[in-house]
């Protein structure tokens, strides 16, 4: 969530001095976590908003064979095509971040990392890098030790945490007093709120935000008292929900979910229906994903989990013993 409001922060439109080319791990989507995808996203990024750059991608193409003439299948060779962009690239600054790097799994993240230390920060001054990630081992922790790294504990830094949670509370309440026109006072009392159950937790102030956008306004606050503070209690009285209301959407947000905990990637919105064995149309896929809006969101296209949290809450005893109570529900 932070390295979100980061990027929206830097990527402002009115400044064209900078780029900001970012990437974000996951561990449950293949295609999300390799350092090959990782180099892969941070090249298309880059080539998107900086067409100059192009040029260290074409002078290896092999226009006779209509190939390659590197095997940039490899991540090696990405990298060296990535950091010749990066030298290309005419702007002044430029940003480089990747989010969750512990969810790539990969065994080769320790090489990926020294040589992001030793040939990726050799111009300072014009680029910067961002790495996040839950706490490394100690041999990779000792990869970005040197001078010219700075390491941030979120742990060591509460204080700073917490502020970052509040305006983050801020902004989500302003975006749901535009849907509901809480007005100044529900307004006041709803960050308040937020902020009170929040335990500087930016996913849960997210989740229950999302809740809330479905929420009436008369509702808002009675539904954040109700929703417990710690993360699992929160999926567990959600999923509960879940289970109450019309027989025939309990049963597709059953078999919703677990279609997506087979799949291997997001699912396409138009496979749901085949893959969770319901033929229906897409208006009521829609009603299944904002009926599970706290375990799974659409991004375009696709279906995904809102967070690896959900997955996991929905793969562990509480959720599979819900959904084995609904077996019949199964496909």
């Amino acid at each position: 969530m932070i390295s979100i409001g980061l990027i929206e922060r830097l990527s402002r439109p009115q400044d064209k001095s900078t780029v900001v080319t970012y990437f974000f791990c996951q561990e449950a989507d293949y295609e999300l976590k390799t350092i090959e995808a990782i180099i892969k996203g941070l090249i298309l990024q880059l080539v998107t908003q900086q067409k100059d750059v192009k040029e260290s991608l074409r002078r290896r193409w092999d226009t006779t064979n209509e190939r390659f003439d590197e095997d940039v299948t490899s991540w090696r060779t990405l990298w060296n095509i990535f950091l010749e962009m990066l030298s290309r690239c005419k702007c002044p600054r430029v940003y480089v971040i990747v989010d969750a790097l512990d969810e790539c799994q990969d065994d080769g993240i320790a090489d990926f990392l020294k040589l992001i230390v030793r040939t990726g920060l050799d111009q300072p001054s014009k680029i910067k890098w961002l790495l996040t990630s839950r706490p490394l081992d100690s041999a990779e922790r000792e990869l970005l030790a040197g001078s010219d790294q700075v390491g941030v504990s979120l742990e060591l830094n509460q204080k700073q945490l917490s502020e970052v949670v509040k305006t983050f509370i801020t902004s989500k309440v302003i975006e749901l007093d535009r849907r509901h026109h809480y007005g100044p006072t529900l307004r006041q009392k709803v960050e308040t709120e937020l902020a009170a159950k929040a335990e500087d937790t930016m996913l849960w102030v997210s989740l229950v935000c999302r809740r809330l956008e479905n929420v009436h306004r008369d509702k808002a606050l009675t539904t954040i008292q109700h929703l417990p503070p710690d993360l699992p209690d929160f999926y567990r009285r959600v999923f509960n929900q879940l289970n109450e209301g019309e027989s025939a959407i309990v049963k597709g947000c059953m078999r919703l979910l677990k279609a997506m905990m087979l799949a291997y990637r997001p699912l396409n919105v138009e496979e749901v229906g085949s893959v969770a064995g319901l033929s229906e149309q897409l208006v009521v896929i829609e009603v299944w994903v904002d009926r599970c809006a706290s375990f799974v969101k659409r991004r375009g296209a696709h279906i995904e989990f809102v967070h690896q949290s959900a997955r996991d809450y929905l793969a562990g005893r509480d959720g599979q013993s819900i959904f084995d109570a609904y077996e019949h529900y199964g496909h």
